[in-house]
């Protein structure tokens, strides 16, 4: 039997193994002081990522925030300010340069920036001569900017909509443009319209590199189908490899040669439906929490919770158990987890005894006796659910 406690260490070292493995997309928030760039940041991701003082300084005017268990990079540049000049050659802080100096610099270095998230606050009621100067660079540049009007709760609908036409009859036609609020009412109605945070979203990973919207769909705590789905093919992989791992019948006593394999799912599945992010949401040890109960359902050796699963003739677990076992665990999981982040969103407790409990075993129990079906009438390609 493994301890407990290791399995929680390996869990989370699994997940810290998982992110920083991934292909992380850059994006520079670019706007005005006081336009809400950090704001907008922090609705994207569902928590407050770009922090007053957060991240190191990185060139002159532009920060570089990372997190942790993010995978995203953030270059936030300083807001231009009144009397800032644009290339012009005047007194006062040289914005255009510290934008187009910045970007150069990372084309060198062969870390471009990928995505531009430009802001422009509602609040102000009009698009300046500046924002239009540094938007008709970025495009100059092909690079994906997008617009976004920020404080959209601060202005009627109207004047929203000619700032959006202002932007567009400016810049260009094509130009993406969407609205943002903090006030969940307008921000509901935005969505509703296709230009909030949620159409940003799917610009955004519409736009990156096909190797970098894996990275960008897990940080951020949105579009709960895609997450879903990606751990439905992490499940269907990892149980793969389990089976594998014990395709020659091994000691029950020894069957902790497939639990590095479920191990390693686990991680990859909290990590893809930000447990360590909702921690810092609901201000409560997320992460600390599940794990001991996951911990305790792996390392008590899972299988006796199953009897009657596969083939355990004098204590030999074998490949269907295995492949089994880990689907059941991994389908579980993700479903819980779904779950969770649906209440956490919807406003509402969330309790993790309630999700971890006798439940949680009774749906590993189901999901890996239907994988045992699953696999004995050969449906390689289906879900038994």
């Amino acid at each position: 039997m493994l301890d407990t406690e290791n399995v929680k260490s390996d869990i989370k070292n699994e997940m810290q193994k998982f992110v920083s493995s991934l292909d992380k997309p850059r994006i520079l928030l670019a706007g005005s002081t006081g336009c809400g760039k950090s704001t907008l940041c922090n609705l994207v991701f569902k928590r407050d990522v770009c922090a007053a003082g957060s991240g190191r300084p990185q060139t002159r005017g532009i920060r570089e925030i990372q997190a942790e268990d993010i995978p995203v990079i953030i270059h936030d540049s300083e807001g231009y300010e009144t009397g800032a000049n644009f290339g012009s050659g005047g007194e006062g802080q040289d914005y255009f340069s510290i934008i187009t100096d910045f970007m150069d610099r990372q084309d060198e270095n062969g870390n471009p920036v990928d995505i531009i998230w430009y802001c422009i606050s509602s609040a102000g009621a009009r698009v300046t001569d500046a924002d239009i100067s540094v938007i008709k660079e970025f495009r100059t540049r092909r690079r994906p900017i997008a617009v976004i009007l920020t404080q959209a709760d601060m202005c009627s609908q109207e004047d929203s909509d000619v700032l959006a036409d202002t932007v567009k009859s400016a810049t260009g036609s094509d130009t993406a443009v969407f609205e943002s609020s903090t006030d969940p009412m307008v921000a509901h109605e935005i969505d509703t319209s296709g230009m909030g945070i949620d159409a940003l979203y799917e610009w955004t990973l519409g736009n990156l590199e096909e190797s970098r919207k894996d990275a960008f769909m897990i940080a951020c705590g949105r579009a709960f189908d895609r997450k879903y789905d990606y751990c439905v093919k992490l499940t269907r992989e990892y149980s793969a490899m389990a089976g594998t791992a014990a395709v020659s019948p091994v000691p029950f006593s020894d069957a902790a040669i497939i639990t590095p394999v479920q191990l390693a799912m686990v991680g990859r599945i909290l990590s893809v439906w930000n447990m360590n992010q909702m921690q810092n949401l609901l201000k409560a040890a997320c992460i600390d929490q599940i794990l001991p109960m996951l911990g305790r359902f792996v390392a008590g050796n899972i299988i006796k919770f199953i009897p009657g699963i596969g083939q355990i003739m004098g204590g030999i677990v074998n490949a269907s158990v295995a492949f089994s076992l880990t689907y059941g665990l991994g389908k579980a999981l993700n479903e819980t987890c779904r779950m969770m982040c649906e209440r956490e969103l919807a406003g509402l407790a969330v309790n993790f005894s309630d999700f971890f409990g006798d439940s949680f075993i009774e749906n590993v129990k189901k999901y890996a006796k239907e994988a045992r079906d699953w696999k004995e009438k050969g449906l390689d390609e289906e879900d038994p659910a």
